[in-house]
């Protein structure tokens, strides 16, 4: 819910009409102040808004409406109204329909019945969103002049049991339903919908999961944009444009007729819509991933080029479609080596740009720290490899991590079977596009940590079962080490001995990493802080302003006077502002001055819809920019600027002319401006004054531009100084580690998965068959098991017993006080889980079959933190 700033100028009728120029600085002074203490996108009541600022407004009594009534002329370039309060509404549509600039109005609380004249006043909106109370479905949505209105969005406090309503909506173009909709009741209303409206363009409804979204909505063949809402988000929020938007270019392959084919068609050109994901968390899991490919033909990322966006019908002769950098994210190449437990979980998963021409010292968390030496690496055919490569690592030195990836990590030693208690685990790859790489022979990759003090650990390298090594072959065994990449869930653990006794040493290169960070300092140092500059994220694939592309949410804070820092996901004071991924950042109005009927030409002001992000944008706040178009301005604003959520912007000079670039979800465009000197070539006095101004505002906006962009790079710097810093001082030789820590160190010889761990006796106190189960104690078809201990820190994968795979059962030797918790892989991806604390009170008994119950975890993407709160592990200083 929005809440009103509590600064402003109140405006009285017997107001002076000259300001002073000390209440113009106080109201400037307020401004900022208001802008860097509250969260924006909030409602402003009518009495504390400023003319041409505050473009969102709230109506909570009678008396604010009538405010708006006796000054029109201040509100006139409000661009959002919410009415919560118990007003008249034919009074609300009649002032209203005063309000030209007005987009959407909110009628969420309001006293009477909505009348065919009351519609008729607010036919123009671009959105009307009506909240309907339950039983008043009828009364509110019978009327005829509902036929129209064109972008309509239902907030219904329960499901209706039919839409009857819907008939005669004749000039319905988008519609959003909202709901606490199930699946079942989703399918209804879109079978509605489908039946009522089959030539509507944009549809959106509230779903629980996207993998909830019925097959017909197959059925709404012209359909351009499709907005799934997130229920939980909306229940949070109550207000669509405060929710985070995930947007891919979705489309089914249109039935051709061919007679040439049996059944007289075949697959023809792609029907293609945009699939907008509005939620306050805007990413999609795993599962919603795998179920989009299912139930689309095709599915890419709104920024790909592939296939048209339907939205651009008409052509557009103002904004050009500029190119985006393609961005290589985690790669799905190659496949992990063992199954994780966890699906939706990356937490400790790097992939760095390597090269094969120089040290490279690789570092993240300011805890380890990777050592490669140039031209260690060749193809896994043994043909010599130059050039460039990704290096992918996963770290695992916690009990989270350790349960989300789930290594093995039971150890057979002559016939006795331990349990190895890792203080690191860690998965280290390399590949060039789809080919494998590996380590030439006689060199080593040198893998530095911190952890806590053990003297019984060791190191320790994970063997699958596919390669069983021989004396004969020895010289090989470096390549085969490497090609783990299959499913190889069946391996075994060797020991520093059996491991070094696999390789030659007749050519061991002579390497010192001590030169890789002191001495010489040979090593080009490598951290996971993306270092990609803000003018260039603007053309690159994946990132979101200041968001990185694997990211979806991240709190902002100043530094050095600009917003740029970045502070985790949880905001820790007013100060800091919440950024979500495809949420509008940048707005654009049309500007309504004495030339803006002027043929040809489109006026607009852009502002910043965060008063806080884009500094740049202040000098153009009652400045009007112009480009020339032969669109009417409606359809500009219609089919254009409402149709995307811009999120960064940049002012280019070529030569003579400037060029304004707004950057959405769907792509970046480039808008040429005209320039006061072209436009005003009848009166040469007035181009000429016009000019300068018109130059000397961009050429400040330009230069606060560039000094943010600078603020961001320094900032970018500093925090790469301070991972470096961190780094040296615990892991490398440069200073005494932190206390209470020591460090650690292996060399591999080969790429792979290995471990720096002790090995622990398998438990005896407790000998138990047990089947997992639901909560109502219905077997579950487990794909994956797995149990975590305790003093010390340990998980076990356990395997079904052999002649009972069927039925899933498990033989377990445990200590009922040192279980942390079980954790279970549906065979459907679901995660299961069950914490040590309830296991003992159950108080099983020993030599027993016991049917083990387990909760079912509400599907998310998963993290550290998040693992931690299900399991109730506190947090730790460092790995165990």
């Amino acid at each position: 819910m929005g809440r009103a700033s509590p600064w402003g100028t109140r405006h009285t009728p017997n107001a002076a009409p000259i300001v002073s120029k000390v209440s113009w600085i106080f109201l400037l002074f307020c401004l900022i102040l208001s802008a860097n203490t509250h969260a924006q996108y909030q409602y402003v009541k009518p009495r504390f808004s400023v003319p041409g600022y505050s473009l969102n407004i709230e109506i909570t009594s009678p008396a604010e409406l009538e405010w708006i009534a006796n000054k029109l002329d201040q509100f006139q370039q409000v661009q959002r109204i919410r009415v919560a309060a118990e007003v008249d509404i034919a009074r609300v549509a009649h002032v209203l329909s005063r309000l030209d600039n007005v987009d959407e109005v909110v009628l969420q609380q309001y006293n009477g019945i909505l009348s065919d004249e009351d519609l008729s006043q607010l036919e123009w909106l671009h959105s009307l969103v009506l909240y309907i109370p339950s039983g008043k479905e009828d009364a509110l949505l019978m009327n005829k002049n509902w036929a129209f209105i064109p972008g309509i969005t239902l907030v219904f406090d329960v499901v209706p049991d039919q839409y009857d309503f819907f008939k005669g909506w004749k000039a319905c173009k988008r519609l959003n339903l909202v709901a606490p909709f199930n699946e079942k009741e989703a399918q209804v209303a879109i079978d509605a919908v489908a039946l009522q409206f089959p030539s509507i363009q944009e549809f959106g409804i509230s779903l629980d999961r996207i993998y909830h979204l019925p097959e017909s909505l197959k059925r709404l063949g012209l359909l351009q944009r499709l907005n799934i809402i997130d229920n939980a988000s909306w229940m949070a929020q109550r207000d669509i444009t405060a929710l985070g938007d995930v947007v891919m270019k979705v489309g089914f392959y249109k039935a051709v007729q061919n007679p040439t084919k049996g059944n007289g068609f075949t697959t023809g050109d792609i029907s293609p819509l945009m699939l907008h994901y509005l939620s306050q968390d805007p990413n999609l899991l795993a599962s919603e991933k795998q179920f989009l490919a299912s139930y689309f033909s095709v599915v890419s990322p709104a920024e790909e080029t592939g296939f048209t966006d339907p939205l651009a019908e008409k052509v557009n002769d103002f904004a050009i479609p500029q190119p985006i950098l393609s961005l290589q994210t985690k790669a799905q190449f190659p496949v992990p080596i063992t199954a994780p437990l966890i699906r939706d979980y990356s937490d400790g998963w790097y992939e760095f740009y390597a090269t094969n021409k120089e040290d490279r010292l690789y570092v993240a968390e300011g805890k380890w720290a990777i050592l490669v030496p140039k031209a260690c690496m060749k193809y896994a055919d043994g043909k010599d490899f130059f050039g460039s490569y990704r290096l992918r690592v996963k770290i695992m030195d916690n009990i989270q991590r350790q349960m989300a990836y789930s290594p093995p990590l039971n150890l057979d030693s002559n016939g006795h079977n331990y349990v190895l208690a890792a203080s690191m685990v860690i998965d280290i790859e390399a590949f060039n596009g789809k080919q494998m790489l590996t380590l030439k022979d006689g060199y080593f990759i040198d893998i530095r940590f911190v952890g806590l003090p053990s003297s019984t650990s060791r190191f320790y390298a994970w063997k699958p079962n596919a390669f069983v090594p021989t004396s004969e072959n020895k010289t090989t065994l470096s390549r085969k080490y490497s090609e783990v990449s299959f499913q190889a869930d069946n391996g075994k653990w060797v020991n520093q001995y059996n491991y070094d006794y696999d390789f030659s040493d007749d050519t061991i290169a002579a390497i010192d990493f001590s030169q890789f960070y002191s001495g010489r300092k040979t090593a080009i140092t490598q951290t996971t802080i993306n270092g990609i500059k803000l003018e260039e994220r603007l053309h690159t694939q994946g990132f979101n302003y200041l968001l990185n592309p694997d990211e979806s949410k991240q709190v902002i804070d100043k530094f050095s006077e600009f917003r740029v820092a970045r502070a985790g996901e949880k905001a820790k004071g007013p100060e800091q502002f919440s950024l979500l991924r495809g949420k509008a950042l940048i707005g654009v109005r049309r500007f309504q001055g004495k030339n803006a009927s002027q043929k040809a030409v489109f006026e607009m002001i852009l502002f910043d819809k965060t008063e806080s992000l884009f500094p740049e944008l202040k000098p153009l706040r009652e400045y009007p920019l112009a480009f020339n178009t032969s669109w009417p301005s409606k359809e500009v604003m219609d089919n254009f600027f409402r149709m995307h959520k811009f999120w960064d912007i940049d002012f280019v000079q070529k030569g003579l002319r400037y060029f304004l670039l707004l950057r959405s979800s769907e792509g970046l465009w480039e808008i040429e401006l005209l320039q006061p000197k072209t436009r005003y070539l009848s009166d040469v006095k007035i181009a000429k004054r016009e000019q300068i101004r018109f130059e000397k505002l961009l050429r400040q906006v330009i230069s606060i531009h560039n000094q943010k962009n600078h603020a961001f790079d320094v900032y970018q710097l500093s925090q790469t100084n301070k991972l470096l810093t961190e780094t040296y001082s615990a892991v490398l030789e440069t200073s005494f580690p932190p206390k209470g820590l020591v460090r650690n160190a292996f060399k591999i010889r080969s790429l792979g998965r290995f471990a720096w761990a002790k090995p622990m006796p398998s438990d005896s106190i407790l000998s138990l068959n047990i089947v997992i189960a639901d909560q109502g104690l219905a077997p579950i078809d487990i794909a994956q098991l797995l149990v975590g201990f305790r003093k010390p820190d340990a998980i076990q994968v356990l395997q079904p017993i052999a002649s009972q795979q069927k039925n899933r059962e498990f033989s377990v030797l445990l200590d009922p006080a040192r279980v942390l918790f079980f954790a279970a892989r549906h065979s459907d991806g679901t995660v299961y889980c069950l914490g040590g604390d309830a296991f003992r009170k159950m108080e099983i008994k020993n030599h027993t079959l016991f049917y083990l119950p387990l909760g079912a975890i509400e599907d998310q993407l998963f993290t550290d933190e998040s693992i931690r709160k299900i399991l109730g592990i506190p947090k730790n200083r460092i790995g165990q």
